[in-house]
């Protein structure tokens, strides 16, 4: 063979595979890039990073689940049973709130016009307030820009992570069940002797923290949302302060920091529950109370088990906890006043 028939022969042949692999993503697609499953093949949902655009593009939906790990555990039938109609969920653990505009970008620029979207907020959302990305996502995913596609048509680690598994899960019958999808409650152990195992209890400090520096970070994470609040009017955006345990608040008082805390709750909340697509939810009630000091309800000082996340949805449905302008601050009043006389020692006795 000639050198110049080798190398058309060998042209054409590396067009036909490039075709055929950009023909089996496409046909497949298990990333929901383009369509929703052909062939009788169902939904496979198994990573947020790299699937959760193509759900908030292509999957049905009347409600949408957001937030980090702290809204992982709910379940999607609790979610519509709180809410009524088809819920997904589209949570980034260990992302914050300038992430989650990825998403919400997709949710605004589609033909979804979702009734209710829900997040959890909370001291680590509000820790989180940089506009630089904490993990990379793949941002071809995230845009509507072709151009960058080849990063998925021709990817063979999405060949490998998705491709193959999607398709062997199909054909082996064992596509994870979307209704506890991203959910780890059920496989990360929890109670009492695991949660003080994971906490390092800081020493007293002397000096007493900023409270700008929190009121600020906390309004920085709620200006993300605003644009999306105030431009999706259709919408109700639910957020929920999540029940973070005892421990982490004792934690926040040996650091002189409940007040700077407290600060930011307040500031938070005041942003949110000035717009009318707004519903804000905290509790401080004795069961609410009684939970956050049960340490076998937890896996660390913050992550609560999945009969938690059930519960704040039951409150949730029945409106429970419900702040309004009148209230808000008040509550907050009462709340930190009984943590800044919490007996905090008496979570380390046996």
């Amino acid at each position: 063979m000639s050198g110049k028939k080798f190398v058309k022969v060998s042209v054409s042949v590396t067009l036909v595979l490039l075709i055929a692999v950009a023909a089996l993503q496409i046909a497949v697609d298990p990333l929901f890039q383009y369509h929703l499953p052909w062939f009788g093949l169902k939904a496979d949902v198994f990573n947020e990073r790299y699937q959760n655009p193509g759900v908030a593009k292509q999957f049905d939906y009347d409600n949408v689940i957001m937030g980090n790990s702290m809204s992982e555990n709910f379940l999607i039938s609790d979610a519509e049973d709180t809410f009524g109609g088809t819920t997904v969920k589209l949570t980034l653990s260990g992302f914050g709130a300038y992430e989650w505009t990825k998403i919400l970008d997709i949710i605004q620029q589609s033909d979804k016009k979702p009734k209710n979207i829900m997040f959890n907020i909370d001291p680590y959302v509000f820790e989180n307030a940089s506009d630089e990305l904490n993990n990379e996502l793949p941002d071809y995913l995230y845009d509507n820009n072709v151009l960058n596609d080849a990063n998925y048509l021709w990817n063979f680690t999405a060949l490998r992570s998705f491709t193959s598994v999607f398709l062997k899960n199909n054909l082996q019958h064992n596509v994870h069940d979307y209704n506890s999808v991203f959910v780890w409650g059920k496989d990360m152990p929890h109670g009492r002797d695991i949660t003080l195992n994971n906490y390092q209890r800081p020493e007293k400090s002397k000096s007493i923290p900023d409270s700008k520096q929190y009121v600020q970070d906390a309004d920085k994470v709620i200006g993300y949302l605003m644009p999306y609040i105030d431009s999706m009017k259709d919408t109700n955006f639910v957020f929920f302060y999540s029940p973070f345990s005892m421990l982490y608040w004792d934690g926040q008082n040996r650091q002189n920091a409940i007040e700077a805390r407290k600060a930011s709750y307040i500031a938070a909340c005041e942003k949110l529950i000035s717009c009318s697509n707004v519903d804000v939810y905290c509790w401080a009630d004795d069961e609410m109370l009684n939970i956050m000091s049960n340490l076998d309800n937890y896996r660390d000082e913050a992550h609560y088990s999945a009969d938690i996340s059930k519960i704040i949805l039951a409150r949730i449905k029945d409106r429970e906890g419900l702040l309004s302008k009148s209230s808000y601050r008040q509550f907050f009043d009462e709340l930190f006043d009984w943590m800044k006389h919490y007996d905090f020692d008496a979570l380390f006795c046996a």
